[in-house]
């Protein structure tokens, strides 16, 4: 089997309290080798609760669910203030900036210099569903970033803080709820339409929370759903997509472009 995302427990890092040092190089080693080799890792020791995750999916799909009218009541035009307070991207549009038409939908957050929104402030009028954990999740997940540096900075041999400051402390981090229609439904408008384009991400890391389903089914064994695309993520390896099956309890971690620029394109 090609090589693909490889697993990462970063929990010497999360758990720095009763890691030792051995187990601390020893993890920044492994997270060196991921990113000089593939560009992508799958975490898990993250900390954030399974009950949390198991919430998000639950509010994303009540949502997502809803009637297109009733979804698009949460519509906003993209602005800087807009952005910041959240809106709904409806499906054959965009999630990104560039015009593509993609076949997708989400609910997008963006983080204001000052902390994730009081997402629970019924004046700022987002779907009830989402607006009770999103807070909560965005908070989680920065906590996952932090831990992201502190390794990353161990890999590179760096200061425990380096990548926390100045840009970490008030970082601009994106939220986003995804949900991919079946592709029945997008191939019967655009016949052999990918889900989602090839990309890379402008960002640092990307953090992503894949669905533990595999063509609208539960995948019973991971090595013959990463065999057969499981989980929908494929991922360039010199020049060859390769699937990526979804792991319960875990992460997908890939290099942003920033990343890749602030190693000399050491990570990739």
């Amino acid at each position: 089997m090609a090589a693909t995302a490889r697993d990462v427990d970063v929990t010497p890092f999360t758990d720095e309290a009763t890691a030792d040092d051995a187990d601390q190089r020893s993890t920044a080693d492994s997270w060196d080798a991921t990113f000089c080799e593939v560009g992508f890792a799958r975490i898990v020791g993250h900390g954030v609760p399974a009950e949390l995750v198991a919430e998000v999916r639950a509010a994303a799909r009540a949502f997502f669910f809803r009637p297109e009218d009733e979804k698009m009541r949460y519509h906003r035009p993209a602005t800087t203030h807009t952005r910041s307070a959240g809106s709904f991207v409806p499906l054959w549009s965009s999630l990104a900036q560039g015009g593509h038409d993609d076949p997708l939908e989400g609910y997008t957050f963006h983080r204001p210099r000052d902390g994730w929104l009081h997402l629970d402030d019924p004046a700022l009028d987002h779907p009830p569903e989402i607006a009770s954990v999103a807070a909560r999740y965005g908070h989680a997940l920065e906590e996952v970033s932090h831990t992201l540096h502190r390794l990353s900075a161990a890999a590179l041999q760096l200061p425990p803080d380096y990548f926390d400051t100045p840009a970490g402390t008030s970082p601009a981090s994106l939220l986003v709820l995804s949900h991919y229609p079946p592709l029945s439904d997008v191939w019967a408008r655009e016949p052999e339409k990918p889900r989602y384009r090839a990309h890379s991400d402008y960002t640092g890391f990307t953090l992503l929370l894949q669905d533990e389903t595999d063509h609208g089914g539960p995948s019973a064994d991971a090595a013959e759903a990463e065999a057969d695309g499981g989980g929908g993520l494929e991922i360039d390896i010199d020049g060859r997509w390769t699937p990526v099956a979804p792991r319960p309890d875990s992460f997908i971690v890939n290099i942003g472009d920033l990343f890749e620029l602030w190693t000399n394109k050491r990570w990739r």
